[in-house]
């Protein structure tokens, strides 16, 4: 009954008005403001600043993946598309052992935005190794990412100067991403090329039901006009950007779960949770001591808990150089941590039963498996597991499962009806190519990087892109080849040879520019591929039908 006791002694400790108490905007109801660097107080307008930003796709090189495309508020702060996103792991190969559940982010691409294949991924989006961690509650954290790379100083990522001496975990997690190639960042990306890009652009330009304090804010500014209001001139650099970002952050506390409100002395667990609490108790909260109370609600620290074999992926020891720290990774928080499938630091546990088949089992590969992971092995019954599961679902807060407030948010691009789409299929006869058009950009107006590219095509032959604007009732025929195209009013690109990739696969990229002109807007765009080749129909190879919505 300790469990129980502790938790029933927490919510008399607790006055049941603390609910009904108001508090500042951005503040917690429970929990103390997070800390923040003096450098950097976390205000309203920072805050929403940081917001935009947050999720705004402009801020990678293609326009596709914003911080809050990994970070999705109703799925507790993580990645949703990890549960389909594979990674292929230490040994660069695809279904082994070693694939890991990561986050999407952009192709590898140059400057111009043309694609350049890289070795595991070829012209597909580029997968992390490692699921994202959440945003929510990270606010108290002192080391932030799965290995604390991001520690509480905050360092200029290219000068190395020190910016911010203490407190700046988020500010210094927040500076890595729009300049890595694999997660926003084109090739050869920096800082000073981001805040020119940041400049020029009109702020969550590609998103949709923008949340009504943000639209207020925004009104119809620009971002130099924005970084003027906030910070007192139109200058924008890593600095103030990552400053505007952690602002943000700090505002995502979720500290109304039906545990908090128990806390509280507001509501009161169920039977099967208060058992699941009091096995948590017993056996899980050394390790996630961020539940014990509100005044501390972080775990910070790092341990080896078996997930995979050290020599995958050593984890802290990458940051800290220390023999105990190879294969340890962060423990991370359990607020809202059934919103959160796929779970542990490479996704490869689907599901909070698995997680607890995981510890009961005394976790996999050794050895150095911290001595709390190893004496949970068979301590765990059918009906504890049960149980603890009962609890966790009790650490959800609303709000965050709802996207209400705080926790709301725009809709990205990529969510929307505009992202371009196939139709049909590649038409390859006796070839033994199937050419599969990539088209991920999106097609707005006066867009100078929409890139269209094409993988498993015949090698260094001629190749040829067509556009158009018009749909037919039914497929017609071009060159041979079933296309959606109206042959009267496309455009032809010719495209020159093919190119080899690393892995010796060929493929072929354009890029193109969407004209500003307003009247294209609402108009239906459709491309196809046409590739040199004698063992296909008529001579050549195409690809399927590839067709979006310009805006």
């Amino acid at each position: 009954m300790q469990g129980r006791s502790r938790l029933m002694a927490a919510a008399l400790a607790l006055s049941s008005t603390a609910f009904a108490q108001a508090f500042p905007p951005h503040q917690p109801a429970y929990m103390p403001a997070p800390p923040a660097p003096p450098e950097n107080p976390t205000t309203v307008e920072r805050a929403l600043l940081g917001k935009a930003l947050f999720w705004d796709e402009q801020l990678s090189s293609t326009r596709t993946v914003a911080c809050g495309t990994c970070h999705r508020h109703d799925h507790g702060g993580c990645d949703p598309r990890a549960i389909d996103a594979t990674h292929p792991g230490a040994d660069g190969a695809f279904g082994t052992a070693d694939d890991a559940r990561g986050s999407a982010g952009v192709v590898q691409h140059a400057k111009d935005g043309d694609y350049r294949p890289s070795q595991a991924f070829g012209l597909r989006p580029q997968v992390t190794r490692r699921r994202a961690l959440p945003v929510i509650n990270a606010a108290y954290e002192t080391e932030l990412m799965w290995d604390g790379s991001a520690g509480s100083s905050f360092h200029d990522p290219e000068t190395k100067q020190l910016l911010l001496p203490e407190y700046a975990a988020l500010e210094s997690e927040a500076s890595y991403s729009p300049i890595d190639p694999s997660k926003m960042a084109h090739l050869g990306r920096t800082w000073d090329l981001v805040a020119r890009a940041i400049g020029e652009m009109r702020p969550l330009a590609l998103a949709s039901e923008v949340p009504p304090d943000l639209a207020a804010f925004l009104r119809n500014r620009n971002y130099e006009q924005l970084f003027t209001a906030v910070f007192g001139s139109p200058r924008i650099d890593v600095a103030r950007v990552a400053m505007a970002l952690a602002s943000y952050q700090r505002t995502l506390i979720s500290d109304q779960s039906l545990l908090d409100l128990a806390l509280v002395g507001v509501q009161q667990l169920p039977e099967a949770a208060l058992r699941g609490h009091e096995v948590f108790e017993r056996h899980c909260a050394a390790c996630h001591s961020d539940l014990e109370s509100h005044e501390h609600p972080a775990a910070n620290d790092f341990r080896r808990t078996g997930v995979r074999p050290i020599d995958e992926d050593v984890g802290r020891h990458s940051v800290t150089h220390a023999p105990d720290d190879l294969g340890k990774f962060k423990v991370p928080g359990l607020r809202n941590v059934a919103l959160r499938p796929p779970y542990m630091h490479n996704g490869g546990l689907p599901t909070l039963r698995s997680v607890l088949d995981f510890y009961n089992r005394g976790g996999d590969y050794g050895p150095g498996i911290d001595p709390l992971v190893a004496a949970i092995r068979g301590q765990l019954s059918e009906q504890d597991q049960d149980d603890l599961i009962a609890f966790l679902q009790c650490l959800t807060d609303p709000r965050v499962e709802s996207s209400e407030p705080p926790f709301d948010r725009p809709r990205l691009w990529t969510e929307g009806p505009n992202v371009p789409t196939r139709i049909g299929a590649p038409t390859s006869g006796g070839s033994r190519y199937s050419p599969q058009v990539i088209a991920l950009s999106p097609p707005y107006h006066g867009n100078r990087f929409f890139t269209v590219a094409a993988e498993n095509v015949p090698p260094n032959v001629e190749h040829s892109l067509f556009l158009d604007f018009a749909r037919l009732p039914v497929p017609g025929l071009l060159l041979g080849h079933p296309s959606y195209l109206a042959r009267l009013q496309m455009r032809f690109y010719g495209c020159g040879k093919t190119r080899e990739a690393a892995d010796g696969k060929w493929y072929a990229s354009k890029v193109l520019e969407v004209p500003p002109d307003p009247f294209l807007i609402g108009l239906r765009l459709y491309g196809q591929w046409f590739f040199a080749d004698p063992n296909g129909p008529g001579g050549f190879v195409s690809s399927a039908t590839f067709t979006a919505v310009v805006f």
